[in-house]
């Protein structure tokens, strides 16, 4: 007679995805997956995706240098200026999508804590707000680019981690 399995739940579904991508056990049998599949291995191969994004940042910051470069080169023609700004637009801000999204799925594999995003947007919305409520009004020749929250962010960023050799600052 031929064994029947019965129907599963989306519970016992999510519960057995989970088994399988995250701890590598395979819920049909006693013994795991695949030894590829393991924590560490995960964890590895996240690690190798974060050096491969810093490595890829490092060529978009390249790109954007030769970019910025050619657009501020008087002797630069309006064709070369377009394909500057054509490389900016397809290749860096996509880059820098591509990299956030890498970066925040990468953070949530090797987080001690399953809350660890959840924990970084609330303490992102408390630094807008403080960079909101402290910043002085600004003159009415102002840029939407100078006024924005997102601009302090980064330069709070950049400040607080660039290497004093650099000459950021």
């Amino acid at each position: 007679m031929p064994v029947v399995s019965p129907p599963q739940s989306n519970t016992s579904r999510g519960q057995a995805h989970l088994l399988s991508q995250y701890y590598g056990i395979n819920g049909d049998s006693p013994g795991g997956m695949d030894s590829t599949t393991t924590i560490l291995s995960r964890k590895f191969d996240v690690t190798q995706q974060l050096l491969e994004v810093s490595a890829r940042l490092a060529d978009g910051k390249d790109l954007l240098n030769d970019a910025i470069a050619t657009i501020t080169d008087t002797n630069a023609t309006t064709k070369m200026s377009k394909i500057a700004i054509n490389v900016i637009r397809k290749s860096v801000l996509p880059l820098m999508d591509i990299a956030s999204k890498m970066s925040r799925k990468s953070a949530n594999l090797v987080g001690p804590i399953a809350g660890a995003n959840y924990a970084h947007r609330r303490e992102e919305v408390s630094r807008k707000k403080h960079i909101k409520s402290s910043s002085r009004k600004k003159s009415v020749l102002s840029t939407k680019i100078i006024e924005s929250t997102g601009l302090s962010m980064v330069n709070v960023f950049v400040n607080g981690h660039a290497p004093s050799d650099k000459g950021y600052s």
